[in-house]
């Protein structure tokens, strides 16, 4: 019975299952050529590296790669030692914090004749103690104690504390404040203002100038106005000098300004010098004239290169350039009004720069 039911089963199996199989397995010529291939090149693969002479580091190589190595370790420590001193210091910044500073001790004072020193002294700031320093140096001053509040970065309790000891020494004293009044009368008072001092204690001073920061008076000569009318086509920097609100730098500026432009055509150009305000440019306007036979240096622009166009303070970059084009397309200008028609340049700085010109 079952040697029967097996031997049908292998029948069957054999007709439907082992010609499906078999056909599966089967391969072509190419298919087995190209299977070969790659076992092959697996095989090379994997047997190479046992078989291919490992490359022998020289001992000057593999010093340097020590040396290197032990930099880096040394490089690696002080990093690590400086994280740990610096959590180290901010656990001990945080158990044991540190006194404020000693409050500064307050003296009267000028502030017109304050400088870098006095003013850390009396505890400014010393960026603001260097801003006070400059606006001196550059001839500002103070007339009263709350011009100190124009002062860039003075804060309310910084002035605050500052106002009592503000002292003005001239003749013509400025109206005085009220804590300066309550100061006066009351020095115990001001010496730390808004707390209330004993009856006792009332008649003390202020305390002294300090010696290191008292100055002796200096008389400061003031600049008288220069009456002399000047030619300002031919006066140099000695002569610009002589006239109040001209120092060094102005008069040089002027001068240098003045040989680019090849002179100045009317005494309006003063104000175009970089530093010269309106103000100081009306005040010195009733001593300057000009030559009326005076020629200022030309440029001829039939000659006249790129480069020596652009000098000229009147002339841009582009108008230069669209002077030299128009010469090169067109030949030699007849006339200087060429270039205003052409739109070359804008008309109103053409007309400025107009005296400057020329075509022969």
């Amino acid at each position: 019975m079952w040697n029967l039911l097996l031997a049908v089963l292998y029948r069957l199996t054999k007709l439907f299952c082992m010609k499906p199989i078999r056909e599966y397995f089967s391969f072509s010529a190419s298919d087995r050529n190209g299977m070969i291939i790659v076992i092959l090149i697996l095989w090379t693969i994997v047997l190479l590296p046992r078989y291919w002479p490992e490359k022998q580091i020289s001992q000057d190589e593999a010093a340097r790669f020590i040396a290197l190595s032990d930099s880096l370790r040394k490089q690696q420590r002080p990093i690590a030692s400086y994280k740990d001193s610096n959590k180290e210091s901010r656990q001990e910044g945080q158990a044991d914090k540190k006194p404020a500073p000693a409050p500064a001790k307050l003296f009267p004072f000028n502030p017109n004749e304050l400088d870098y020193q006095t003013a850390v002294a009396l505890g400014i700031r010393s960026k603001l103690a260097r801003t006070i320093e400059k606006y001196l140096a550059k001839g500002g001053s103070f007339h009263k104690a709350s011009d100190l509040k124009k002062i860039y970065g003075m804060g309310e309790e910084t002035y605050a504390r500052l106002e009592p000891y503000v002292r003005f020494e001239s003749s013509k004293a400025p109206p005085k404040s009220k804590s300066m009044a309550i100061a006066e009368s009351s020095p115990a008072a001001a010496v730390e203002p808004g707390v209330q001092q004993s009856p006792k204690k009332a008649t003390q001073k202020l305390p002294e100038i300090p010696k290191e920061f008292q100055k002796k008076k200096k008389k400061k000569r003031k600049k008288k106005w220069q009456k002399n009318p000047i030619d300002i086509n031919k006066s140099d920097t000695a002569q610009w000098k002589k006239i109040r609100g001209i120092g060094s730098v102005l008069a040089s500026r002027i001068v240098k300004y003045r040989d680019l432009l090849g002179g100045f055509v009317r005494k309006e150009q003063i104000r175009e010098v970089y530093g010269i305000e309106e103000q100081l440019a009306q005040e010195i306007d009733e001593v300057l004239f000009t030559d009326v036979n005076f020629k200022p240096k030309q440029i001829n622009i039939n000659t006249a290169e790129f480069g020596q166009l652009l000098k000229h303070p009147y002339v841009a970059y582009e108008d230069a350039q669209k002077i030299v084009n128009l010469r090169q397309k067109g030949g030699d200008f007849g006339n200087i009004e060429e270039i205003k028609f052409s739109n070359a340049m804008d008309h109103g700085m053409f007309e400025k720069l107009r005296p400057y010109l020329t075509v022969n």
